[in-house]
């Protein structure tokens, strides 16, 4: 894997190459076929726990991102949000990520997984791990 291409909130990848933004770092999945979208950028480790039950917390979630897309200065013609982890944080990055574009675009990258070409099992199976790829998904929100 080429970590290199795994960063974590600062500003290590060239300017206008297109960044792949993951809300959390989950280090059970490989996350690798996010690499041939560009530089996968970690929104958050994940040594951070949110809990979001409250309004508060999300809209303090909420803030968060948006400040991180305003640093990295999100474009949705260039860049992707993965659709990974909780629902509810999956709403509300794609929602911060709207905010900062003036169409309210955004271009979601969806994990499709396919069975196994020779048992036709979902997931890992005793011919290797999970087979799939991730998906386009261009999105307009209201």
């Amino acid at each position: 894997m080429r970590t290199s291409r795994f960063i974590h909130n600062d500003l290590a990848y060239r300017a206008g190459e297109p960044r792949v933004f993951l809300p959390f770092e989950d280090r059970r999945r490989n996350m690798e076929d996010l690499l041939r979208f560009g530089t996968v950028l970690t929104i958050f480790p994940s040594s951070v726990s949110w809990q979001l039950d409250g309004f508060v917390d999300a809209r303090d979630f909420s803030e968060a991102v948006r400040n991180v897309f305003r640093v990295h200065q999100y474009n949705f013609a260039r860049d992707f949000v993965v659709l990974a982890g909780d629902p509810l944080v999956i709403a509300l990055t794609l929602a911060a990520a709207a905010s900062i574009d003036l169409a309210r675009q955004v271009t979601a990258l969806k994990w499709d997984r396919h069975p196994c070409p020779q048992c036709r099992r979902y997931g890992g199976c005793e011919h290797g791990p999970g087979v799939g790829a991730y998906l386009r998904i261009p999105l307009s929100i209201p």
